[in-house]
């Protein structure tokens, strides 16, 4: 509900976002007491904190990670966790100075 799906269709690969779907449905849906994140233990309260959170322009950002990502991806599962869980805090980072150099070649 949060992240929009019909709208994020309109930008993210359907087979994709039905991924992203699943990584955010099986990992709210395990019963383990930790999520193993990019080699971490993290408390599964948090992750699922993390996840009911996100929103559209969340996904956006795991879109285009997955997009310039230049290394071979072993575990598109735990890619796909590990963005999702560091999109709220690297998103809006990530957006702003996206925008600052696009203005700065728009003023050029």
């Amino acid at each position: 509900e949060n992240i929009c799906y019909e709208v994020l269709l309109e930008q993210v690969p359907r087979k994709l976002l039905n991924a992203i779907v699943d990584v955010i449905v099986d990992t709210l849906c395990s019963p383990t007491p930790t999520v193993r994140i990019g080699g971490n233990a993290i408390p599964r309260a948090e992750v699922c904190r993390r996840l009911r959170s996100l929103n559209q322009m969340d996904i956006y950002y795991v879109n285009d990670s997955l997009k310039r990502e230049t290394s071979t991806i072993h575990s598109l599962c735990g890619y796909i966790l590990a963005r999702l869980y560091e999109a709220k805090n690297l998103s809006d980072t990530y957006y702003g100075r996206w925008a600052r150099q696009d203005m700065s070649k728009t003023l050029s």
